[in-house]
């Protein structure tokens, strides 16, 4: 697991923010001081960088193959973000989609193809119905917020919330592969931060892994890598896609 760090998000830079650490992540007030700068810069999603917005559109196309692969019908996605994702699958399948966000703002992103027994707002897994059982749980882009050992814990309550032989599927753009110059590079990096002489306006914004840390997770808490896939065929981003198994009690 690497630390990682950013100055800006979507070409907003990080400079207006009030306060920003390289020790921890960002934090409630962090994130109104960003989006109060986000909804300024960007009247409506389609504004975007429209090659972000393909590779959202990407991961979605995936997402839909394999829910039809796994004959997917209840569907949790975790993390929604700007519901990007899920507002494309809903489209264009037929199935039981239900979303999970921290916060309300979400619903003025999504569709009118949501019912509001399908939206659930607040931490997971504390905002969705213990008794509800899943045949496949979404993790997009998530994980990069979790250290190994919080990422652990996301996966025993997914492996819960799913059915006997129910999937996940995981998408991630927050991933490295292992290299004697990666490595180098991220010691000084680290060097840097320790010194105080990281460049300005930065702050620490997850967790790096690479897929094998991410698939030794998932086994250790229950669930079996029956799918993996690098893609670069968007941008200048790489997409590690990967589904996963329950295959016992956690």
């Amino acid at each position: 697991m690497r630390k990682f760090y950013q100055n800006q998000w979507h070409g907003i830079s990080f400079e207006s923010i009030s306060k920003l650490s390289l020790n921890e992540l960002p934090n409630t007030k962090f994130y109104e001081e960003f989006y109060a700068n986000f909804s300024k810069k960007f009247k409506s999603i389609s504004e975007m960088d429209p090659k972000w917005f393909a590779l959202k559109i990407n991961s979605a196309n995936w997402l839909i193959k394999q829910l039809n692969i796994c004959n997917s019908s209840l569907t949790l996605s975790i993390g929604v973000g700007l519901g990007i994702i899920e507002n494309h699958i809903k489209k264009n399948i037929k199935v039981d989609l239900h979303l999970q966000e921290v916060s309300d703002s979400v619903r003025k992103y999504l569709n009118n193809n949501f019912e509001n027994k399908n939206i659930h707002i607040g931490k997971y897994p504390d905002c969705i119905d213990k008794k509800l059982k899943f045949d496949t749980i979404i993790l997009c882009g998530v994980e990069y917020v979790f250290d190994d050992k919080q990422l652990e814990c996301l996966f025993i309550n997914v492996h819960k919330q799913l059915k006997e032989n129910g999937n996940i599927l995981f998408i991630s753009w927050s991933f490295y592969q292992n290299s004697l110059l990666s490595s180098l590079k991220y010691m000084f990096k680290e060097l840097f931060v320790h010194f105080s002489l990281y460049k300005g306006n930065s702050q620490l914004w997850g967790y790096l892994r690479t897929p094998e840390n991410i698939i030794s997770i998932a086994e250790k808490t229950g669930f079996d890598s029956s799918d993996f896939l690098i893609d670069s065929s968007v941008g200048e981003w790489k997409t590690l896609f990967l589904r996963f198994k329950k295959l016992r009690k956690s």
